[in-house]
């Protein structure tokens, strides 16, 4: 099987698994498991994880197994982009601090005021 074969079967929103090859700042490199030779896919650091991390190697290592959801598989490119994020559950909303709360009343009281303008 050719990597454009591969490639083409591969569809958004398919669930891959491989390994981490490479990690870089912005993100890192899975070779994709059943991949007809070095194919690799990219997770962008915002798709690793619902958390803010700094660095990638903050959460992940080189030969770490993962399961990503394909996002988007340029043919032409040769490129594939997943996200690890997507599959895992999606964390309850924080609690807003009382400033933000405060900002949210002093906003409302203003929109208010504007309207009656």
């Amino acid at each position: 099987m050719a990597v454009n074969e591969f490639l083409a079967g591969l569809d958004k929103d398919m669930v891959v698994e491989g390994g981490v090859s490479a990690i870089f700042p912005f993100g890192v490199f899975v070779a994709l498991d059943g991949a007809p030779g070095p194919v690799v896919a990219l997770v962008r650091i915002p798709q690793i994880s619902w958390e803010r991390i700094e660095h990638p190697v903050d959460v992940l290592a080189v030969g770490d197994r993962v399961r990503a959801l394909v996002l988007h598989v340029d043919l032409e490119r040769e490129q594939v982009s997943l996200s690890i994020r997507a599959l895992l559950p999606e964390p309850p909303p924080r609690e807003r601090t009382e400033s933000e709360v405060l900002l949210e009343e002093q906003l409302e009281a203003l929109r208010r005021k504007l309207l009656e303008s």
